[in-house]
């Protein structure tokens, strides 16, 4: 019997309120983004929509508090598919 494997993706939250050009050089390769990166995270299934939970938004941490300071300039950014601020790569 063959292990099931768990197959895992990196995310990055990205602050709209920060424009500019970001690049960011790791292990030989260059990511640019649009704006910000202030969040990378590592999920696997709707691990980068969960943040968005309103039970997880009611958090005081830094992650948290940021998140919602951009969520009360941006209140699209809680609908479903709202890909201005979650970028899926890497994948494993």
């Amino acid at each position: 019997m063959k292990p099931k494997l768990k197959l895992y993706y990196f995310y990055i939250f990205l602050d709209l309120r920060k424009p500019g050009y970001y690049i960011y050089n790791i292990n030989g390769v260059q990511y640019y983004f649009s704006h910000e990166p202030f969040y990378v995270g590592k999920g696997s299934k709707r691990r980068c929509v969960d943040h968005f939970n309103p039970h997880k938004l009611k958090k005081n941490t830094p992650f948290y508090n940021k998140l919602n300071s951009i969520l009360k300039e941006y209140p699209f950014l809680k609908e479903p598919g709202a890909p201005q601020m979650i970028i899926r790569s890497g994948g494993f």
